[in-house]
């Protein structure tokens, strides 16, 4: 009844309050329709009144490890949000210059490879990434946190099946050398969160 009633409510605030454009220039922010529901497309972000929150915070310098199924990182509204270790990038290829015992993890790690390319097959993590931290530039849509930097560990195989090995041994590696951190976990992945909230630094686990 109180979804009903919140949709109800929704459809006649639409008729009293005519839709107007709002001063993010994200298209997807600003449209409604476009899967054929009857409301914004964003409805969420408006509904949690981001536009005032990002007048007090952006997420700027916090990093937000993914632990899903990868991140595609030529996704052009994710791209250029993705974190980059610059001890790797700028060392030795083949070398682990930073000392975490993961060699050349530029961009997070793929436990399921057990290498330092976690793509997304699924497509899963992607998307869970753009709704965290999608870049404010004008196109697509526009994350919550939009800026934040997103840390790839990919820990979902594809067959969708989790894999706990290393997880928290990369994390600690990762937390002992960032300040503020945050976790967004897949639910299979909930039964360790408490290993991950000792991490140096302090590990704040965001489950959705």
């Amino acid at each position: 009844m109180a979804f009903t009633r919140n949709v109800l409510i929704s459809v006649l605030l639409a008729f009293i309050f005519p839709h107007t454009a709002s001063a993010v220039s994200d298209p997807f922010y600003d449209s409604f329709g476009s899967w054929g529901q009857s409301f914004d497309d964003l409805w969420g972000l408006k509904n949690m009144n981001m536009e005032d929150a990002w007048e007090l915070a952006t997420g700027k310098d916090v990093l937000v490890a993914v632990i899903d199924s990868g991140i595609d990182n030529t996704h052009p509204d994710i791209d250029d949000g993705l974190w980059v270790n610059d001890a790797e990038l700028n060392g030795e290829p083949g070398v682990d210059d930073d000392g975490n015992g993961f060699i050349d993890d530029i961009q997070g790690w793929d436990l399921v490879s057990g290498d330092n390319a976690p793509g997304d097959p699924l497509g899963y993590g992607t998307h869970i990434s753009g709704i965290i931290a999608a870049e404010a530039d004008g196109e697509g849509t526009i994350g919550v946190a939009y800026g934040a930097k997103l840390l790839s560990v990919r820990a979902v195989d594809d067959g969708g099946n989790y894999l706990y090995s290393n997880v928290a041994p990369y994390l600690f590696s990762i937390a002992s050398t960032r300040g503020k951190s945050a976790l967004n976990i897949r639910p299979g992945l909930i039964k360790t969160r408490d290993r991950y909230s000792a991490a140096k630094g302090g590990l704040s686990p965001v489950i959705r």
